[in-house]
């Protein structure tokens, strides 16, 4: 018994000992885990340190203010040492220091010039990371959609422009990347300097389009039906965190496209990050029958401390856009309501709108999106039948108007009820389009028009789909003119062309609208030109072939031939 009861307190001891040698295994581990703190006002520092840890499965926190940097160190852990990524403007100068002070193990990371790509070329030589997926950094969006896909198939976001294109290609020589995938919208140069590293292109259009896209490969290589909602318009370390893709919804609108994509994704739980969306994420919850949870606070974990407090967030660069609707009136004279729209602030931005008329419940609305280039006025001019009685009084006039950066992602609601004025104006202007061309040295379109009518008329223009570092794009004139009867009159449409630009448009679509009256431009038409650049007193045909090509003496050159032989 006693040789038996012997060996039991051997295997106990035996056992109890392998449980004490893994528990200071563990202990030990944890002793020299690490952790990241990014101390930095740069947006593109915070979403490359967080990254950097995640790709390392190490946990990030980062500073947003300077006050913040103090009430982050309750969370902080004494068994844990401390990397700090301090950024070329930090909000507390040697935040090391402070963390040492209070006792932690902490580092600063020494870094030469670009922390984007000092984080890359350590996790290329630490982890053997070397897939990339490049942004554009003045758009924040685009990097907050790939990074749950960046998470999971292992690839690591390098933000280009041409300030840091050089690096990166410098970088890329190094040891050529596995993969090099480019996402949304890049400057034409980056996308060039690329090319020898036979990248992919993911740009479906708009940003609503491409996030679509980039969570279709998500599910891919992580088959889930959760999904995390959020607008990209900050950082927060959940988004970051890989365990489920973002779809991007609007703060007012969910654009259709994206609602048929939850629908055949087969979502059926959603995690709204913050509480800025709720609408939106309630449309979601209502109308495509998916479990939504809101994550709006977090805990002081671990002080003792029951109250919530706000979540962690960093802001990323995000289109700006402002639109309202100035005046509705009815047209007497030509059965027409006239609803002038305003853009608030300098961003371009595309409308569409329905507007019903409360007491005849008589309605007009858009079939395409309405153009409203920065700071620009528009009035668009519905057909709109009224019995006697309501033209002497349309009432008021309820409008719901959705907009956004371009005619795909109207995520914008606007909910306005006005009264509707009226007016009794004929419009006998008539004008035609007789000419366009670029002037390189005043970088504008010049639009030639005359009018052909016996009454003033005022007029703007528009250059429909024109391309521009690789995208379509509208631009509009910024002043009207005004053209007497029998008189030609230039509209210029400012906007600055390379020479690749100049040879991706052969072509150019104008737009012009006119009318008698300067505050409603009602009347409008459109007119193919082959481009025509002028250069100096040349003007270049940019459409012909070399064979055909003409080189146009221009008037000047005329007139000084004129003065020699006088």
């Amino acid at each position: 018994m006693k040789r038996h009861s012997g060996r039991k307190e051997f295997a106990r001891g035996l056992f109890l000992l392998l449980i004490l040698s893994a528990a200071a295994v563990i202990a030990s581990e944890a002793a020299s885990a690490e952790s990241v703190i990014v101390n930095s006002k740069d947006w593109r520092d915070v979403y490359a340190g967080l990254q950097y840890a995640k790709l390392n499965g190490q946990t990030a926190y980062f500073v947003k203010s300077e006050s913040h940097a103090v009430s982050l160190l309750n969370f902080l852990n004494n068994d844990e040492k401390y990397v700090v990524l301090n950024g070329a403007e930090s909000f507390l100068p040697d935040y090391e220091s402070l963390l040492k002070g209070k006792g932690l193990d902490a580092e600063a990371l020494p870094y030469d010039n670009n922390l984007n790509i000092e984080l890359a070329r350590k996790l290329r030589d630490e982890k053997g990371i070397k897939k990339y997926i490049i942004v554009d950094d003045s758009m924040g969006y685009n990097a907050i959609s790939v990074a749950p896909y960046a998470k999971v198939s292992e690839s690591y976001v390098l933000f280009a422009n041409a300030a840091t294109i050089d690096d990166i290609i410098s970088f890329f020589r190094e040891e050529r990347p596995e993969s090099v995938t480019i996402y949304g919208h890049v400057r034409r140069e980056v996308k060039e300097a690329l090319q020898e590293f036979n990248p992919e292109e993911i740009n479906e259009g708009n940003r609503f389009a491409n996030n679509r896209e980039i969570v279709r490969r998500y599910l891919k290589i992580n088959p889930i039906n959760q999904t995390l909602l959020t607008n990209g318009e900050f950082i927060e370390d959940e988004l970051m965190e890989g365990k489920n893709p973002i779809v991007f919804i609007g703060r007012n609108n969910i654009p259709d496209e994206t609602k048929e994509f939850i629908k055949e994704a087969g979502f059926k739980y959603a995690v709204l990050i913050g509480n800025n969306l709720i609408p939106t994420a309630t449309y979601v919850k209502r109308r495509l029958d998916i479990a939504v949870f809101v994550k709006f606070a977090k805990g002081l974990a671990g002080t003792g401390n029951p109250s919530l407090q706000d979540l962690d967030t960093f802001p990323v660069p995000r289109y700006a856009i402002a639109l309202d609707i100035k005046s509705v009136k009815y047209n007497v004279l030509t059965n027409t309501l006239e609803v002038t729209y305003q853009n608030l602030l300098e961003s371009p931005a595309y409308a569409k709108t329905t507007i019903t008329l409360l007491d005849s419940n008589k309605t007009a609305s858009d079939k395409e999106a309405v153009f409203l280039d920065g700071f620009q006025e528009k009035t668009v001019a519905y057909p709109l039948e009224l019995d006697e009685a309501e033209k002497n009084n349309p009432g008021i006039a309820s409008a719901i108007m959705l907009y956004g950066e371009d005619e795909g992602s109207l995520e914008f609601v606007l909910q306005k009820n006005m009264t509707v004025s009226t007016l009794k104006v004929l419009d006998n202007s008539q004008a035609e389009i007789i000419d366009a061309y670029y002037d390189v040295s005043n970088a504008a379109f010049i639009i030639t028009i005359q009018n052909t009518g016996s009454t003033d008329v005022f007029a703007n223009a528009e250059i429909i789909g024109l391309m521009v570092d690789g995208e379509q794009k509208n631009i509009a004139g910024n002043k009207n003119v005004r053209v007497k009867p029998g008189e030609e009159g230039q509209i210029a449409v400012r906007q600055r062309m390379t020479e690749l630009d100049l040879a991706d448009n052969p072509s150019i679509k104008v737009r012009v609208y006119y009318g008698e009256r300067e505050e409603g431009l009602i009347k409008q038409k459109e007119k193919e030109f082959p481009l025509k650049v002028k250069k100096s007193n040349l003007l270049v045909i940019i459409g012909a072939s070399a064979a055909v090509a003409v080189l146009v003496l221009w008037l000047i050159f005329g007139k000084r031939r004129k003065r020699k032989e006088e």
